[in-house]
């Protein structure tokens, strides 16, 4: 049922039929429940560093709804470590570098050598299967 209150116009005061959608949470509050952490020009969540806040988001609403066990948040993660020698062949061979204390393959960028190193595996075996 609407309401209205005549005073020279109608002015719409009240409409019980159309649920009000909840307002947007301030950006604050939305890190705080989604639990990132902002570090300096970037964004943590679980043990992810992001960018853009909007990434952060993106990925901590989708872990929300797929149920996934989400390790705390850091207040900082930990300062990368030096390669094995090991890994550094591992990184020629399959080109991917560091700099800045990030690892680069191909136009990503990873904080964790292990994940550069995991996804450029990936993509030798893609570019192997497509070959065949």
């Amino acid at each position: 049922m609407t309401r209205t209150h005549r005073r020279g116009r109608d002015i719409l005061l009240h409409d019980d039929a159309a649920p009000q959608p909840p307002a947007p949470l301030p950006q604050e509050a939305m890190m705080a429940e989604l639990g990132i952490v902002p570090e300096g020009r970037h964004y943590l969540f679980a043990s992810f560093r992001y960018e853009r806040l909007q990434d952060a988001v993106a990925y901590a609403r989708l872990a929300r709804a797929r149920g996934d066990a989400v390790a705390p948040t850091p207040a900082a993660l930990p300062a990368p470590r030096a390669p094995t020698d090991a890994e550094r062949h591992e990184m020629v061979a399959l080109a991917v570098f560091a700099r800045s204390g990030r690892y680069h393959f191909r136009e990503f960028v990873y904080d964790r050598l292990s994940d550069a190193l995991a996804y450029a595996r990936r993509a030798r075996s893609r570019l192997r299967t497509a070959r065949c």
